[in-house]
């Protein structure tokens, strides 16, 4: 299992945040869920994730992510982005990078928010939201981007 209070825990929580049947599927999966393995860089860190093989993956044949949370943890400079990446249907990977070298060894979340896109159609950006827009959040699910 994940150790509740943990960097990963912490992370995974506020990517399945909501209402979303998909976000509560994959919440699902956390209670079987464990820290395989963490690959740290000066840039960041992945965290690989292993569900056990009798929870049920969603009915999804492609590749996603989940990736509308940024937020700051201690001793980093700028914002860190966060990923989940769901293979198979199965959450697998979280991802939390930044653009200056310098990811702490011991990360501490000190603050996070979720963005979404810009609600002025001309312009192509996201933009830090008050409420998560879930299904901005799961939009990936959708189809596959290889197509």
């Amino acid at each position: 299992m994940i150790d509740a209070g943990s960097f990963a825990a912490q992370v995974l929580d506020l990517l399945l945040d909501g209402t979303d049947p998909v976000l509560e599927a994959l919440r699902s999966q956390t209670k079987s869920a464990s820290v395989r393995e963490i690959e740290r860089s000066e840039f960041g860190v992945l965290i690989d994730l292993w569900v056990e093989d009798d929870v049920q993956p969603l009915d999804i044949g492609h590749r996603f992510a989940i990736d509308d949370l940024f937020g700051k943890v201690s001793g980093v400079d700028g914002e860190v982005g966060f990923q989940l990446h769901v293979i198979r249907g199965r959450i697998k990977t979280i991802e939390a990078w930044v653009s200056e070298a310098g990811w702490p060894e011991e990360p501490e979340l000190v603050d996070s928010w979720y963005v979404a896109p810009d609600v002025d159609p001309e312009k192509a950006e996201l933009v830090r939201v008050e409420e998560r827009d879930c299904a901005f959040a799961v939009r990936g699910i959708e189809g596959d981007p290889e197509e």
